[in-house]
């Protein structure tokens, strides 16, 4: 059975930033909106890109160019990134200054994180291990966590990325607490598994920034729609990402009788081996009784 409802849309209307000024280390809008409303029928949201995200990625190297003619051209297309006033975790504002203004080093330091977090995660899923290696650094050990664990932070501590390493311990001795050192992965599959819980931690805390709002009722007072709203281009391309790279929408479930798991890619109508298994003896069973004709699919 295919799973036809998503849980939560994303929901991103920008406001284009029609005229746009670099001044002082800030892009800043000096007009914003539709000067006509056919502008406003005709506009195509940009998470109809499925695409989207990676435009938004590629942005990062625009700003290290310094190219303000392709900054520009994304403002008065999409609107602002949603940084003018970036909070931490915590609630903290890291950046406190007038509105429809973002800080060009805040926007750059962001979309930077972005590029890398994307990169862990396509690294990690076709096990490409040198760039990962290149990220996380040698095996090696140290009694300060923060030198092993903290693999990106520009300006700590947010935006960041980093994971927890393991502590070297030996079982089979006494543990002497002053001796007491942690550990960074010593082998590919500890990698991988580092890499992937730090894209686990930096999406959790990203995530804690888009607020999830019901959207509309149907005359069913148990059904609503939800959805996250996104203020800025910038967590719109995150959600888009989120979506398509982590989260598993309108994934198939097992196809075994008794069992709603859902199907992780790459695997196609079981969820694990057993149920597998357990659907090929059933059918084995069935076409000795003479019930089933058709051939295992």
């Amino acid at each position: 059975m295919q799973i036809q409802t998503i849980a939560a849309e994303t929901v991103f209307a920008p406001i284009p930033w029609t005229k746009v000024a670099l001044e002082d280390g800030f892009i800043i809008c000096k007009e914003s909106g539709f000067s006509r409303v056919e502008d406003l029928t005709e506009l195509t949201p940009p998470l109809e890109n499925p695409h989207f995200w990676k435009e938004v990625r590629q942005l990062y190297f625009a700003f290290e160019q310094k190219d303000w003619q392709k900054i520009r051209l994304f403002y008065q297309t999409n609107g602002p990134l949603g940084l003018e006033n970036p909070r931490a975790p915590d609630g903290t504002i890291l950046d406190n200054h007038p509105p429809n203004r973002e800080r060009i080093s805040t926007c750059k330091r962001f979309l930077n994180w972005f590029r890398i977090l994307t990169l862990m995660v396509k690294w990690a899923k076709t096990r490409n291990t040198a760039p990962l290696w290149d990220l996380f650094g040698p095996p090696r050990k140290s009694k300060d966590i923060l030198t092993l664990s903290i693999l990106f932070a520009e300006e700590w501590p947010w935006p960041a990325i980093w994971y927890t390493p393991s502590l070297d311990i030996n079982w089979d001795t006494p543990i002497n607490r002053d001796e007491l050192a942690w550990i960074s992965p010593q082998n590919d599959e500890q990698l991988i598994r580092a890499a992937w819980m730090a894209v686990v931690g930096a999406v959790t805390e990203m995530l804690r920034f888009t607020p999830l709002l019901p959207m509309t009722v149907s005359e069913d007072p148990f059904v609503i729609t939800w959805g996250f709203q996104c203020n800025g281009a910038f967590f719109a391309a995150f959600l888009q990402w989120f979506f398509q790279e982590i989260a598993y929408i309108n994934v198939s479930t097992c196809q075994a009788d008794g069992c709603n798991n859902l199907v992780i890619p790459p695997r196609d109508k079981y969820c694990s081996d057993r149920c597998k298994e357990r659907m090929k003896k059933r059918r084995y069973r069935q076409r000795k009784k003479g019930d089933l004709k058709w051939p295992d699919g």
